[in-house]
C-alpha cells in the first residue's frame, strides 16, 4: 500500500539524522515574566495555547500568535459560579480551544471559542465532579477525562458534543482516559486496563496497539485523520518508549536509540505522519526522567532529529518538550531559556508542499436535491487510491452556525433530540447512504421539527491519506423555512398543491408568501374558523405571537396557548416576513 509521499526541498533525512535550518524557538513569553508552557498548535496563524503563571502568582492558560500572548478569560461556572481556565491543552484550526479550568473547588473541562464555557460532568454520575479537557478534533467533538479524588480515585473518559454556542453533552466511553480524537470521531487514550488503546467512537470498537514487553501500560495521545497514532507504552526495559502506530503498519518503536535514549514519549503527530515528543539519555538526566531535563525530538519515516542541534549556537534555549505539531511543522513545546522554563514555537522549514489528497473523491454527491416526505433518497461518491477504502457518512444543519458535522448512523438520527432522518448504511465503508426524512407534514413535510437544510458528505481515507466530498444540500419540498414561509413562489400554500412532484417552487419568503397569507382563503377566513384552523397554513404561532415548532401540526412545546388563526399569528408573520431564511 502507498502512503503519503514526502519529499522536503532542502531537508534530507538520512542515517538516523536530518540537517536543515528552521526558523528559531521563539518563546512565548509568560504573563508574568515566568514559567510558561505551551502543549498545542494550530494550522490557523500558528496559534498556540498553553498555560503560564499569571500576574497573581496562579497559572492560567493563554493562547500565543506571535508577537502576542494573552490569557484565556474567565467564563460561565457549571452550575454557577466563575471557570478560571488554568491550562489549555489543545487547539484546533477553527481556534477552539479546550482544557481545564477551576470552578470552586473542582477542576471542571473548558472550551473558549470567543468565550469561556465550562464543559460540566458527565450525565447520570453526579460524583465526578472533577474534568479535564484533552483533545477537540475541527468538527468541535470533545474527549476528556472526568474523576472525583475524594470518593474514587479512577478516571473515566468522557466526550462532549456541543448542541449550541454554550450547550452540549457529556457522556462517559469506554476508556479511562482519552487524549485525542480525530475528524471520524476515533478517539485513543488509555483503556479501562491501563494500556494504550483506540476506540472508535461511531461503533465503539475497540483497536488495541500493543506494547513492547514489560507490563503492557502505556496510552494513545495523539492520533491524525489516517489513524497513525502515537503515545508511550511499555517496554522490556523496564522504562517506556514511544510508539507510532498505522492501521498498515502495527506497532513502530520510535524511541531514539540513535542518540542514546533509554526512555521516550512521542506527544503530538501531524497529517503526513511527523510526530514529536522528548527523549531521556543518560546525558539529559535519566535519573530524573520526569523532571526539566530530556531533550526535545521530531520523528518521520524511520529517522529522528533532536531539536536542539537545530538551535543556533549561544541561544540560551535547551529544548526540552515538544508537545504538539501543526500541519505547517511549525512544532510547541517547553525549554529552558536562560534559567527559565518557557513554552516556544520552532516552524521546521524549509518544507515542500504536502501532495494533493489521498485517496481523491473522484464522484462528489448530487449538489442540491428536494425530497418527497417520507421518500427516501440515495446518495453515492466515488473515491480512489491503494488499498481498502472506507467512506464514513457525515450530516449537518445548514443553520448550525457551529458546523458540528455529526456521523451517520444505521436507524433514526437525531438534531439537538429530535429524529431527522432514517438511514440506510449497508455496510461499514460503503460508498452509499439511503435517507427517509422523518417528522411532521406542516408545509408538506420537514426534518424533524427544524425547516430549512441538511447538508450531507462524504469522508473518504485509506492508508495513505484523507479526503472530503463536496456537501450535497437536502430539502424536502414544500417545507418551510420560517413562520413567514407559508407558499410556494406563486402563491400557492405549501402542501395544498397536490402531489410531492409539483413543478411548484419554494425559494423562501417573498411575495408569493404575503399572497397566500392574505388571500380568499388565507388569514380573515381562517380566524373566523376558530380551533378548526389549528395546524392550518396561516397558523404560525401560538396566541402571543411566538413561532410554533415546525412538523407540530399547531402544537406547542412550551405549554403556550394556540387556540387557531388569531393576531398572534398576524404578529408571527410580519416579525418573521423581513428576515432572511436559512
Amino acid at each position: 500500500m502507498n502512503r503519503l509521499s514526502f519529499t522536503a526541498a532542502g531537508l534530507m533525512w538520512s542515517a538516523g539524522v536530518c540537517c536543515a535550518q528552521p526558523f528559531p524557538a521563539v518563546s512565548t513569553g509568560s504573563l508574568s515574566g515566568g514559567p510558561s508552557i505551551a502543549y498545542s498548535i494550530s494550522v490557523t496563524s500558528n496559534t498556540a495555547v498553553g498555560h503560564s503563571d499569571f500576574t497573581s502568582g496562579s497559572q492560567r492558560a493563554f493562547l500565543f500568535a506571535s508577537p502576542t500572548l494573552w490569557p484565556v478569560p474567565n467564563g460561565t461556572g457549571f452550575p454557577s459560579g466563575t471557570t478560571t481556565p488554568y491550562i489549555g491543552r489543545r487547539i484546533n484550526n477553527a481556534l477552539t480551544t479546550v482544557g481545564a479550568g477551576i470552578t470552586g473547588i473542582n477542576s471542571r473541562a473548558f472550551r473558549f471559542d470567543g468565550g469561556t464555557i465550562d464543559l460540566g460532568t458527565p450525565s447520570g454520575f453526579p460524583t465526578l465532579v472533577n474534568t479535564d479537557a484533552f483533545g477537540i478534533n475541527n468538527n468541535g467533538l470533545i474527549v476528556g477525562k472526568a474523576w472525583d479524588s475524594a470518593v474514587n480515585p479512577s478516571t473515566f473518559a468522557f466526550k462532549y458534543v456541543p448542541t449550541g454556542p454554550t450547550t452540549g453533552n457529556m457522556t462517559l466511553i469506554f476508556l479511562r482516559e482519552a487524549y485525542d480524537v480525530n475528524d471520524t470521531d476515533f478517539a485513543v487514550g488509555m483503556s479501562t486496563s491501563g494500556s494504550a488503546q483506540g476506540l472508535n467512537l461511531v461503533n465503539n470498537t475497540f483497536t488495541n496497539f500493543g506494547s513492547f514487553g514489560g507490563s503492557g501500560a502505556g496510552a494513545g495521545l495523539s492520533v491524525n485523520n489516517v489513524r497513525q497514532t502515537v503515545g508511550y507504552t511499555s517496554h522490556s526495559s523496564g522504562f517506556t518508549h514511544a510508539f507510532f502506530w498505522s492501521p498498515s503498519g502495527g506497532m513502530t518503536d520510535i524511541n531514539p536509540s540513535v542518540f542514546g535514549a533509554v526512555t521516550s514519549i512521542a506527544y503530538d503527530i501531524n497529517s503526513i505522519g511527523m510526530a514529536v515528543g522528548y527523549y531521556v539519555s543518560a546525558s539529559t538526566g535519566i535519573g530524573n526522567p520526569a523532571g526539566n531535563n530530556g531533550h526535545a525530538y521530531v520523528y518521520y519515516n524511520g529517522l529522528f532529529r533532536d531539536l536542539n542541534t537545530w538551535l543556533p549556537p549561544s541561544s540560551g534555549w535547551v529544548l526540552e518538550r515538544a508537545y504538539g505539531i501543526n500541519d505547517n511543522n511549525c512544532v510547541v513545546g517547553r525549554g529552558n531559556f536562560n534559567g527559565v522554563t518557557k513554552g516556544f514555537v520552532m516552524c521546521i522549514q524549509p518544507l515542500a508542499p504536502l501532495p494533493p489528497p489521498c485517496p481523491p473523491i473522484v464522484t462528489d454527491p448530487i449538489g442540491i436535491a428536494q425530497l418527497c416526505p417520507t421518500n427516501p433518497i440515495a446518495l453515492s461518491v466515488g473515491a480512489t487510491g491503494d488499498g481498502p477504502i472506507e467512506v464514513q457518512w457525515q450530516y449537518v444543519y445548514a443553520g448550525d452556525p457551529h458546523r458540528r458535522w455529526n456521523v451517520i448512523a444505521d436507524g433514526v438520527n437525531e438534531f439537538d433530540g429530535t429524529p431527522i432522518f432514517n438511514a440506510s448504511v449497508s455496510a461499514a465503508g460503503t460508498n452509499a447512504v439511503e435517507l427517509t426524512p422523518l417528522g411532521g407534514t406542516r408545509g408538506g413535510g420537514t426534518w424533524g421539527k427544524v425547516p430549512a437544510a441538511y447538508m450531507v458528505r462524504a469522508v473518504a481515507w485509506n492508508p495513505c491519506g484523507v479526503a472530503i466530498s463536496n456537501s450535497s444540500t437536502l430539502r424536502i419540498l414544500g417545507s418551510s423555512c420560517s413562520p413567514a414561509d407559508v407558499a410556494y413562489d406563486d402563491g400557492t400554500p405549501l402542501g395544498t398543491n397536490g402531489t410531492c412532484g409539483s413543478t411548484s417552487t419554494n425559494g423562501g419568503v417573498n411575495e408569493g408568501d404575503y399572497n397566500a397569507f392574505f388571500s380568499a382563503n388565507g388569514f380573515f377566513d381562517q380566524a373566523s374558523m376558530g380551533p378548526a384552523a389549528i395546524g392550518m397554513f396561516c397558523d404560525v404561532a401560538d396566541d402571543q405571537g411566538e413561532p410554533l415548532p415546525v412538523g407540530l401540526n399547531g402544537a406547542t412545546t412550551n405549554g403556550a396557548a394556540n387556540s387557531g388563526v388569531n393576531e398572534g399569528d398576524y404578529n408571527g408573520f410580519f416579525n418573521s416576513f423581513f428576515v432572511p431564511c436559512v
